[in-house]
């Protein structure tokens, strides 16, 4: 099975599971948006000049975690500094990263003694 890695560049944590639904395939899509301008030329022809392109961006999510994995999660999000993040599900290379936002929550119909969290996490890719 493929796994998710972030951290300081020669420790890199392994992140816990990502669950789909049943019979789903993985989706953890990147983000990367250009501005464009669009010309039309005398002779009728477009051009394209690209004027800008955004870092690559990334949104994981996990629902149903135990309290374990939520520790894992907040321990790495709370490094204050560029890490190292691989997604072994789509492209296996290394990218500088900074976490630029997470959320974390409490799922309401888990069990007292079976807590389980919700927790997303988006990252940025640097330099």
């Amino acid at each position: 099975m493929a796994d998710i890695f972030l951290g300081p560049a020669g420790s890199p944590v392994t992140l816990p599971q990502i669950c789909w639904p049943q019979g789903s395939p993985p989706t953890i899509g990147t983000d990367v948006q250009k501005q464009v301008d669009q010309v039309t030329m005398l002779d009728g022809s477009t051009r394209f000049n690209i004027k800008t392109v955004s870092p690559a961006s990334w949104t994981l999510v996990w629902d149903g975690i135990v309290a374990a994995d939520l520790t894992t999660l907040l321990g790495v999000v709370a490094v204050n500094a560029v890490q190292v993040y691989k997604n072994e599900y789509t492209d296996n290379v290394d990218h500088n990263v900074v976490v630029t936002g997470f959320s974390h929550a409490l799922k309401a119909e888990t069990a007292p003694r079976t807590k389980k969290f919700t927790f997303t996490m988006t990252l940025a890719e640097i330099g």
